[in-house]
């Protein structure tokens, strides 16, 4: 779990200047869905660690993200 929350922000953060140093918007989309799948595991891990009360804000806004991301594709 770890290791998935360190490379997918990574990747968004690639993704993200990626499409803005080239124009190019094409991985816009996968960019997106590992934003919301990041958002999910974020969540999951605040909910399964008791640690802040925002674990379902986190998942809510993932699940938003994924579903949004799929529908743009």
């Amino acid at each position: 779990m770890k290791l998935t929350r360190i490379l997918l922000p990574i990747l968004v953060v690639a993704l993200s200047l990626y499409s803005i140093i080239t124009m190019n918007y094409r991985f816009s989309s996968v960019g997106q869905l590992l934003l919301g799948i990041f958002f999910f595991i974020t969540g999951y891990d605040d909910i399964k660690n008791k640690k802040t009360g925002w674990g379902g804000y986190f998942i809510g806004g993932g699940l938003l993200i994924i579903i949004m991301s799929i529908i743009s594709l």
